[in-house]
């Protein structure tokens, strides 16, 4: 993403934020890491990291646990399949 782009969809975003009734703390704190993330000096980085680790959920349905299974063992199914 080219620097000039990065910066219009960072002050859209994190400005916008200020528009929307939710706590003033996690409205300042989704702010400050969304401007971090998108920061053109750190952004091919992180967002690397991001491709590289991912979501670990995301993981999970790659490796070929499908939707059931991690369902299953997020609300405690106890039918001994884990």
């Amino acid at each position: 993403m080219n620097k000039e782009s990065l910066e219009k969809a960072r002050n859209l975003i994190v400005f916008g934020l200020d528009r929307i009734p939710m706590d003033q703390v996690d409205k300042v704190e989704l702010m400050k890491n969304l401007l971090t993330f998108l920061d053109d000096d750190n952004y091919e980085h992180d967002r690397d990291l991001l491709q590289k680790y991912g979501n670990p959920k995301d993981k999970q349905r790659q490796a070929g646990q499908g939707t059931q299974k991690v369902l299953r063992r997020t609300v405690g199914d106890d039918s001994g399949e884990r």
